[in-house]
């Protein structure tokens, strides 16, 4: 794992519009292959920045709440919160069959790292996306989250506790790279920040 922070810019020259990213990617995994998930905690900025990411890439996005069905969840109340408690192999079968023989997926969710043993497309990224606790307060707030949602939400990023989860879960024979980014809040500085993530993997080649 290698951690993005506020100070990337190093490739930004070469990162200069949406179609070169495109085709620079395109030429890097030669059939235009790439299966990427982006997770983190609640209102870090997950679906904005997948949804982005997609549309730059052309690529299929996928929500975690795409594959949840009555079937394997029941509905909870946590903190005055309704929620969804998900059967993590019941969740990980409707996964695969929705999934099987596709390619180019963007994947947004914060179940996915729990199920990753029982997945069966192949990561080729996991962007792990942090936010300043200042941020997600305000988020929170507008959100209506009791005190005591916010601190867990908050020890869950402090602690590492989603990439530990990634390690704890992931296939050892198709290992990912694991990154960990530092967003502004600001979606263009933020897309760059995951571009210039790829492309510093490659940029010796």
């Amino acid at each position: 794992m290698f951690g993005v922070g506020v100070e990337m810019a190093s490739f930004s020259e070469e990162l200069s519009t949406t179609r070169a990213k495109y085709i620079f990617v395109k030429n890097i995994f030669g059939d235009d292959f790439m299966n990427v998930l982006f997770t983190g905690i609640p209102a870090v900025g997950k679906s904005t920045i997948a949804k982005e990411f997609s549309k730059i890439m052309k690529y299929n996005l996928y929500c975690d709440k795409d594959f949840i069905t009555t079937k394997d969840s029941k509905t909870i109340s946590e903190y005055g919160h309704k929620l969804k408690d998900v059967d993590l192999k019941k969740f990980s079968a409707t996964v695969n069959k929705k999934l099987d023989k596709k390619k180019n997926i963007v994947l947004d969710g914060i179940i996915f790292p729990y199920c990753l043993s029982n997945l069966k497309l192949k990561l080729d990224y996991i962007f792990i996306l942090n936010l300043s606790e200042k941020k997600l307060r305000q988020r929170y707030k507008k959100r209506k989250y009791a005190e005591a949602k916010i601190l867990d939400n908050l020890f869950v990023q402090e602690n590492n506790l989603i990439y530990k989860e990634v390690l704890e879960n992931i296939r050892k024979k198709d290992v990912p790279l694991i990154v960990e980014v530092n967003l502004s809040g600001k979606v263009g500085l933020d897309i760059t920040k995951i571009e210039t993530a790829i492309y510093s993997t490659y940029s010796s080649i």
